[in-house]
């Protein structure tokens, strides 16, 4: 079936128990997918030396049951998945040319992102993971190398370490040392939830610093010490960045790195604080400002309006204060994305704020040219 359906078009990457590679599906118009090969013997022999590894045989049942659900955006769509005659298991999933979130990271100056940028990645990443853990599968492996990008949608992916059991034993310590929980580390029984919540702490960290809090969460580890004693918010401070992070961002990153997984922020209770109350009408843009988030909930914190300067085609543009920026001026446009959809169902050569949004994200990556 490989051989007669799919043909190599480049190699991706090595994972632990085969290649991942670029393939054309030439039972649907030669459309490109991702491939990921497992050598179910080679599997077999790492998890007897490491039972901690990565095992193929719970990823089966989390994909398998990922492609029961409805397809969900910010998570990396399965296409099917056979066993070779040579005992290889294959996974086809979408294919996200725009590579991870760290590939992106590692594109931008020093490393990090606009705040807005990082806010808007982060919800992404947030709803990816709200969805699985309403379906009782926890990731176990979240990370910025596992997070997918493709046309300014990002995509959770790589369950190589996840589970359909969230509670687990003691001994299970499992993922990337920079974004491993504590109790993880220390091999105690954990909730792999409130795990997960600890690595989309440590996710976000890394996107508005461009640096990894710590290099792990051990008991041994001096900097972990120290953040236990000072906390987020004075580790931000220390590092010079409090002026470019706002503090509504300061204290998500402190309830979802809190020290008891039990006083963690659930999925759930990240997504209701990111998201509008009205979801039809949405910043789609910020101009003046690159430090201003774009979740109006936030600018209701941050910004006093001072003159309605226009009507715009979706929504309209104003002049507000900037009370985090010492009160500096910025503009703002807002849009309807209902109204957006409506126009352009009817001409859709119509200004697309979705299309100007991928720009404007684009523009906010790349160093500041003053003229």
């Amino acid at each position: 079936m490989l051989v007669d359906r799919f043909r190599l078009r480049r190699r991706l990457s090595n994972a632990l128990y085969g290649p991942v590679g670029l393939f054309e599906d030439t039972h649907h118009s030669d459309k490109l997918v991702a491939l990921k090969q497992v050598s179910l013997a080679r599997a077999v022999g790492a998890l007897r030396l490491n039972p901690n590894m990565d095992n193929p045989w719970s990823e089966h049942r989390v994909i398998t049951q990922l492609m029961s659900l409805p397809v969900h955006p910010n998570i990396v769509q399965f296409r099917g998945e056979f066993l070779t005659a040579e005992d290889t298991w294959c996974v086809v999933m979408e294919f996200c040319d725009g590579g991870d979130l760290w590939d992106l990271l590692e594109d931008t100056p020093k490393n990090r992102l606009p705040e807005c940028v990082a806010l808007d990645l982060f919800r992404q990443c947030v709803r990816g993971v709200n969805f699985l853990h309403s379906h009782g599968i926890a990731h176990r492996d979240l990370s910025l190398e596992n997070v997918f990008y493709c046309r300014g949608v990002c995509k959770v992916g790589d369950f190589g370490l996840s589970t359909d059991s969230p509670v687990r034993a003691s001994g299970e310590s499992v993922g990337k040392p920079y974004y491993m929980a504590p109790e993880v580390v220390s091999c105690k029984g954990y909730d792999a939830f409130a795990a997960d919540m600890w690595s989309l702490g440590i996710m976000l960290f890394i996107m508005l610093t461009g640096s990894p809090l710590i290099s792990d969460a051990g008991a041994n580890n001096k900097a972990f010490g120290a953040f236990c004693e000072l906390g987020v918010a004075r580790v931000i401070e220390s590092w010079g960045l409090s002026p470019r992070i706002s503090k509504s961002s300061v204290a998500l990153l402190d309830r979802l790195l809190r020290l008891n997984p039990s006083e963690r922020v659930t999925a759930s209770e990240v997504v209701e604080m990111l998201e509008t109350e009205d979801p039809a009408t949405q910043l789609v843009a910020v101009a003046a400002n690159a430090h201003l988030s774009d979740k109006p909930a936030m600018i209701r914190q941050r910004c006093r309006l001072k003159d309605k300067v226009a009507d715009a085609r979706y929504g309209r543009e104003c002049v507000c204060e900037d009370a985090l920026v010492h009160n500096e001026l910025v503009a703002i446009k807002q849009a309807s994305l209902e109204q957006a959809s409506s126009l352009l169902k009817l001409h859709p050569n119509a200004d697309s704020p979705w299309q100007e949004r991928r720009t404007i994200t684009k523009l906010l990556m790349l160093p500041l040219i003053r003229t």
